[in-house]
């Protein structure tokens, strides 16, 4: 393991790299269809050189408190005075509920080191954070560096810059479309669920196309440590128009392309429902064109507000963005689609137009001109290490003047 960690050493300073994003790299079957230049393939020859382990290892984390310790006071034995988790993937880097074990053993045994985390997600007095296993962490953090875009790096750089890529996320052409909505879900958390059987409820079913890829509800106690009492839909697996024929396995879950052309708004879905946690689920709509409203953390839509995104307040009343009650704010939300069936979805989606063009094009410019790279991310991503030339650098460097053209 020394020579791992050796080459994630630079200026006394160990950079831990615990996990990598599945969405830049769709690591699947799929992936020996890519052509040799594609960044998938690409990624899977510099995670041999890099990671010493085989390119199928990508799945297995150092998730459990033992296995970090170990990790770090390897590099600290070895002179480091700094430790950076770089994780942008995620909230909370090698696991929130480690945070207590795995740094507290840090700070009583090495007291003079930094221990800095790099996030995926946001929190500040405006944007509070509801779950107390995230602020504890960020506590004990020294310095905690928010990029709450990484993932609109990650889909404008997929989409870029690779031919096959843009077979499969092209600008999806919406002229007449006949639904209000569609709404992807694979992993079974509670507040997907919540949404589902609201959508259930109050009819909804007919006006969009839903995936529900968990069947039943007993899996969603092992995915979210939570359980869920269906009180209207009886669930059961809800596939989209798709066929294993099709070539692209993750229509089902990441871009469904007949139904994105045939409705208006995508009902996205977040990952994390207590901190604003922004992925390739809000990102995808925006670079396909589309309309969206988030079920996540409370005020998330109004967040995207700060980095100049629009939201489609003519025809959708956010105040429901800001209630604190998971199940009420979940269900308002809901009522506010309902209000949407009774407008025609073609007339619809011609007056969002303009701001949705603007959200694509804001999306493009705030990956161009590394809006949300701070000073501190930037020296960090600039740093000698191949993950960071290989991986990360690339996906900041997304845009560039060859590829405008493309839009």
């Amino acid at each position: 393991m020394s020579e791992r960690i050796q080459r994630n050493i630079v200026n006394n300073t160990y950079y831990h790299f615990p996990r990598m994003t599945l969405t830049t790299v769709q690591y699947d079957d799929t992936l020996k269809n890519a052509p040799d230049n594609s960044p998938e393939k690409i990624f899977q020859k510099n995670l041999v050189l890099i990671r010493d382990e085989k390119p199928g290892d990508i799945h297995n984390q150092d998730h459990n408190a033992e296995s970090n310790i170990k990790i770090f006071e390897e590099a600290l034995k070895l002179g480091v005075k700094k430790i950076v988790c770089f994780c942008p993937e995620e909230v909370d880097g090698f696991g929130a509920h480690l945070a207590d074990i795995v740094i507290g053993y840090i700070n009583k045994n090495y007291p003079d080191t930094e221990f800095n985390l790099v996030s995926g997600g946001f929190t500040n007095n405006d944007f509070p954070c509801f779950a107390q296993v995230y602020n504890s962490l960020f506590k004990l953090c020294t310095n905690v560096v928010y990029w709450p875009d990484y993932f609109g790096y990650t889909i404008v750089q997929y989409y870029l810059h690779s031919p096959h890529n843009r077979s499969v996320f092209p600008e999806i052409n919406i002229q007449y479309p006949k639904k209000i909505f569609t709404c992807l879900n694979q992993q079974p958390k509670v507040h997907r669920a919540i949404l589902v059987d609201y959508l259930y409820r109050y009819g909804l079913f007919d006006y969009g196309y839903i995936s529900w890829l968990a069947g039943d509800s007993h899996l969603i106690g092992h995915v979210a440590g939570k359980s869920y009492k269906y009180r209207w839909w009886t669930p059961d697996y809800l596939y989209l128009d798709w066929s294993p024929d099709s070539g692209h396995d993750f229509n089902q879950r990441i871009l469904p392309l007949k139904e994105y052309k045939d409705s208006v708004f995508s009902i996205v879905n977040e990952s994390d429902y207590n901190i604003i946690f922004l992925t390739e689920k809000t990102f995808i709509p925006i670079l396909c064109k589309r309309a969206f409203i988030i079920n996540g953390a409370p005020n998330i839509n109004k967040f995207l507000k700060t980095m100049g995104f629009k939201l489609f307040d003519e025809v959708i009343d956010y105040s429901f963005d800001s209630i604190i009650d998971e199940d009420l704010r979940i269900e308002t939300l809901c009522l506010e689609i309902k209000k949407l069936t009774e407008l025609d979805p073609i007339k619809l989606y011609r007056l969002l137009r303009p701001k949705i063009e603007h959200n694509f094009n804001t999306l493009i410019n705030n990956v161009e001109n590394k809006t949300s790279i701070s000073n501190e991310l930037k020296s960090i991503l600039n740093i000698d290490n191949p993950w960071m030339s290989s991986i990360y650098r690339p996906i900041v460097n997304a845009v560039d003047g060859s590829m405008a053209h493309i839009l």
